[in-house]
């Protein structure tokens, strides 16, 4: 039987499709406007290490500002699923098929893993030990907090509430790999699977925290996996 949200629908009259779509339009632009910061060479505190993490951490401070949105996330915040040890298997699951999948579209030996993390090849290998740290709390911390509130805690949510289960999947995981938008089929495929996966776990477990905690792990996995740092 396909699990229920029904606790979380007190507050699913406060937010309206055209705040949602609204909220995607200033999320698009503002990402455009990080894109050309970036490529200002001149504008030195937007970087590598940090540039995303700036645009992230306004956009969860907007969401937390915003009434309506605020309102409609509050229920998805549920510490309670931290104490519950099953709720674990989804984390370790997730991550572990996140493992098996990379490992099938990328062509890298399952063997090789633990090669590769320790590898010292790096995309930036004059990075400082402070730049990493940085980058690491943007991917490992920001980014997962912000991306799951918004595509799974209100797109995927609000899709259930009004589309169903399938269409929520679909449409918020379509979403979620428009926003890390690659050239790359691989990529592409790997975003668009970990974007249901997380989906799927936050449906079971009711709560935005396990999806949280795999997205940041798997997140910094990633930035050693595919030699970033």
């Amino acid at each position: 039987m396909e699990p229920s949200l029904e606790k979380m629908q007190v507050h699913k009259q406060i937010l309206t499709w055209k705040q949602v779509v609204g909220i995607l339009f200033v999320m698009i632009g503002c990402m455009a406007l990080g894109v050309v910061l970036y490529k200002q060479s001149n504008i030195r505190f937007f970087t590598w290490y940090n540039g995303s993490a700036i645009i992230e951490l306004c956009f969860i401070i907007g969401l937390i500002t915003y009434s309506p949105t605020r309102a409609y996330l509050m229920s998805s915040w549920s510490i309670r699923a931290l104490i519950k040890w099953n709720n674990y298997a989804w984390l370790i699951g997730g991550f572990v098929l996140m493992i098996f999948l990379c490992s099938w579209l990328f062509q890298i030996p399952l063997e090789s893993t633990w090669d590769i993390l320790s590898s010292p090849i790096s995309q930036y290998p004059l990075a400082e030990k402070w730049q990493i740290v940085l980058f690491l709390l943007g991917t490992g911390v920001i980014a997962p907090v912000f991306e799951e509130a918004l595509f799974r805690g209100i797109i995927y949510r609000k899709l259930y509430e009004t589309r169903g289960m399938v269409i929520g999947l679909f449409v918020s995981s379509l979403t979620f790999t428009f926003a890390h938008l690659s050239m790359s089929l691989s990529y592409t495929i790997e975003i668009f699977v970990f974007g249901i996966l997380l989906a799927v776990i936050y449906q079971f477990t009711r709560s935005l925290s396990i999806p949280i905690l795999l997205h940041g792990a798997w997140n910094i996995f990633a930035a050693f996996y595919f030699n970033t740092l």
